[in-house]
């Protein structure tokens, strides 16, 4: 499928493109962090957009959204366990299997606040290192 950017001018042409590029394939279609049905709408709109045998995978954390528009089937992630989330956590922050003592507390706060989520944990290391260098501590991550 070619489709140049300079194609799709509006929404609905982007809506149109999707209809008719899609309907006779099976497409596996992932959305990834929804948080208005408005995106829904626009991205996966009807049954009939997709050909047959074709799946739509939809993350979000507002669990209304799915329940709204009456999917087939969720799933709940659940979080990694505290010791997985801690070294996740610390590999992508510090470069280390495990935080020093002196950052321990520190880790497993983010690892409590993030819910073990994979994602959340990953996300958190830019904000620390710059609220760690607002304090003035420096931390080396290769």
């Amino acid at each position: 499928m070619k489709i140049s950017s300079n194609s799709v001018h509006n929404k609905y042409d982007g809506r149109t493109i999707i209809q008719n590029s899609l309907r006779l394939k099976k497409v596996l279609l992932v959305l990834d962090d929804v948080n208005h049905e408005k995106q829904l709408e626009d991205l996966a709109g009807e049954k009939d957009w997709l050909g047959p045998g074709s799946r739509i995978i939809i993350t979000t954390r507002d669990f209304h959204l799915l329940r709204k528009n009456k999917l087939h089937e969720t799933y709940n992630v659940e979080g990694l366990v505290e010791s997985e989330a801690l070294n996740l956590f610390s590999l992508e922050a510090f470069n280390l299997p495990k935080p020093s003592e002196e950052f321990l507390d520190l880790s497993k706060e983010v690892v409590k606040y993030s819910g073990g989520l994979p994602l959340a944990l990953k996300d958190w290391v830019p904000i620390l290192m710059v609220d760690l260098l607002r304090f003035g501590i420096v931390l080396f991550k290769e």
